[in-house]
């Protein structure tokens, strides 16, 4: 493992393990906060800690992703603009659209994206 470690008013150390493609596959925090990250066949990471991402085998765009217990859906255009997104925690569901790439869009205007009328929000 390759490390860094920092004194003075901030002290702490950052170690990183590499694996024989040079990816990163790990990385701990004070020695003591370990993150683990795993590659697709292709070099996409599929997971770090406990993010993990699915993507479209085709053409690589992430379909989904999942924190916990978040499971964001991703829904994208002909030209692979990002259009909605769908967040469900524990059986409640957000969803998100972007109106100036998705018409079909309704809802409320909150900045870039619409909050639809049928979602409800996670507190």
């Amino acid at each position: 493992m390759l490390g860094e470690e920092s004194r003075g008013s901030i002290n702490g150390s950052v170690r990183v393990k590499y694996d024989n493609s040079f990816r990163v596959i790990e990385e701990v925090v004070n020695d003591a906060d370990t993150v683990k990250i795993t590659y697709d066949k292709d070099d996409n990471i599929m997971r770090v800690g406990a993010y993990a991402v699915k993507q479209n085998t085709l053409n690589g765009m992430v379909t989904s992703d999942t924190v916990g217990t978040i499971i964001t859906d991703y829904t994208y255009n002909t030209v692979g603009e990002l259009t909605g997104l769908t967040a469900n925690r524990r059986g409640t569901t957000s969803r998100k659209c972007f109106p100036k790439l998705n018409p079909s869009c309704e809802g409320v205007l909150l900045q870039n994206y619409l909050s639809c009328n049928s979602s409800a929000q996670f507190p």
